[in-house]
C-alpha cells in the first residue's frame, strides 16, 4: 500500500445478484435496474485494503438502489470509519466524503493515469470477492477459505 497514506483503510463496491421478475408490478419497478436490463437485488461488501478479508457486507437492497447511497445510508459502517480514514471507490463514489476514487476523462496526465491503475490495483481484490460472491451465493453462508494476499 505504499501507493497511499496509511489513512486508506478500506475498498467499498456494489453489485447484483439476478432474481426472478416480480409477478407485483410495483415490486418490479423496485427491482429492475435500468443499469443492469435485469431484475436485481443489490449487495454491498466492504473489505479491508491491508489483509484484503471483507469487513462488512449489507443487503439485500432493491435494485434501483445507487452504491453511493447504500454506501451513505449504512450507519454501522459511517459510525466505525473514523475521521481520519479514507477508502477506495469506483466511479460510482464520485463526491462522496472519504472516498478516494479515479480520475475521469478522457486525455489524462501521465501522472493521473498511473494513479488511476494504482486504484483500480488495489480495487480489483473487492472486485475478485464480489466476483465469488455472486457466482456462489454460499459464500455468504459458509467459512471464508480465500486467500488473505493481495
Amino acid at each position: 500500500v505504499e501507493c497511499f497514506p496509511e489513512r486508506v483503510t478500506f475498498v467499498p463496491d456494489g453489485f447484483p445478484v439476478k432474481i426472478w421478475a416480480p409477478s407485483n408490478r410495483w415490486l418490479a419497478r423496485l427491482f429492475r435496474s435500468g443499469k443492469y436490463k435485469e431484475y436485481v437485488v443489490k449487495g454491498h461488501l466492504t473489505i479491508a485494503m491491508g489483509p484484503g478479508f471483507p469487513i462488512r457486507y449489507t443487503g439485500p437492497h432493491i435494485g434501483v438502489r445507487h452504491d453511493a447511497r447504500i454506501f451513505q445510508e449504512d450507519r454501522f459502517l459511517q459510525a466505525r470509519i473514523k475521521p481520519w480514514e479514507y477508502g477506495l471507490g469506483d466511479k460510482a463514489y464520485v463526491g462522496q466524503r472519504q472516498i478516494i476514487t479515479e480520475w475521469k476523462g478522457r486525455n489524462l496526465s501521465l501522472e493521473k493515469q498511473r494513479f488511476n491503475k494504482t486504484v483500480q490495483h488495489y480495487r480489483g481484490r473487492v472486485e475478485h470477492l464480489i466476483g465469488q460472491v455472486v457466482d456462489n451465493r454460499m459464500a455468504l453462508c459458509t467459512t471464508w477459505r480465500g486467500s488473505f494476499t493481495l
